[in-house]
């Protein structure tokens, strides 16, 4: 997320967002390639697999811009980042549709705990400002009910090979921004020659394989067995505790008293929905 924000501070418009998420999906895109020849594996799997892998590069394209885009109209890093944690709420719902997975009251609770933490984050909004806040605020919103979405499809396709997945969404990801290319050709040149191009060149490369590491770990992840609501929430606590310090020492942002309240009543749905921490807390069985 902190080199979601240096590029978006330093792009200047959407083309060089398109352009920073076609390395990232290329680079995607070769590494996998190299892999899959040099292990002698398959590019063709199964068909199930490979159009899930593909979907998912749908996704991901959708969930590299809308940051993007955030960023460029200022967005505060740890409370768009804290929306986007709140995908638990569109996960807990798919993996109760979706997967069948059991949720006890419990773990209800949590949803709105959560949902109360996100009030507290965006300062305790009345009906009024809710309608107008920031634009940036609502792709944080969209931002994370496609990170539920590219989750649920993670979990549907958890036995296909991470290599595999990672060729498919990088192609996808790079397919489409060979699309939007076309639509803004004549100003490539122009942005080019920009310096600032040149560092969102580099920090995308460096983003390409930090996606790379987590598109691995979430396959492995629900091969193991994780729901997407459980693994939202575990992953997210101490990622949210490093945004927060991030953003206040590296880009001066401030936290008040009420978001840092939102902040701890996150962690109490994370105890609240994960069952091994509930089980540690309290020492108590598990129902």
């Amino acid at each position: 997320m902190t080199l979601l924000k240096v590029i978006g501070n330093l792009s200047q418009g959407l083309l060089q967002i398109i352009l920073s998420t076609f390395v990232i999906g290329s680079t995607q895109l070769i590494v996998a390639a190299v892999v899959i020849k040099v292990n002698n594996l398959r590019f063709l799997t199964v068909k199930r697999l490979v159009i899930g892998s593909i979907i998912f590069g749908v996704t991901a394209f959708i969930n590299t811009v809308i940051p993007f885009m955030a960023f460029v109209y200022d967005a505060n890093i740890a409370v768009y980042t804290f929306i986007t944690l709140l995908a638990i709420i569109p996960g807990a719902i798919m993996d109760r549709i979706w997967f069948k997975e059991r949720l006890i009251m419990r773990q209800y609770l949590g949803i709105f705990v959560a949902i109360g933490a996100g009030w507290l984050i965006l300062k305790t909004p009345n009906l009024s400002e809710l309608l107008n806040l920031p634009l940036w605020v609502w792709l944080a919103g969209v931002n994370a009910i496609f990170l539920s979405i590219g989750q649920g499809i993670t979990r549907a396709i958890r036995e296909v090979n991470p290599w595999v997945k990672n060729f498919w969404g990088g192609l996808t990801t790079t397919a489409l921004c060979l699309v939007g290319f076309l639509i803004y050709n004549q100003q490539i040149a122009k942005i080019l020659i920009s310096p600032e191009t040149w560092l969102i060149l580099f920090w995308s490369i460096a983003i390409a394989f930090i996606v790379i590491g987590i598109w691995t770990f979430n396959v492995i992840a629900y091969r193991d067995g994780s729901s997407i609501y459980t693994k939202h929430v575990v992953v997210s606590g101490v990622f949210m505790v490093l945004i927060i310090f991030i953003g206040l020492f590296i880009f001066k942002e401030q936290i008040t008293i009420v978001q840092s309240m939102g902040i701890i009543m996150y962690f109490i749905a994370f105890v609240l929905v994960n069952n091994e921490v509930w089980k540690r807390v309290t020492n108590m069985r598990l129902d």
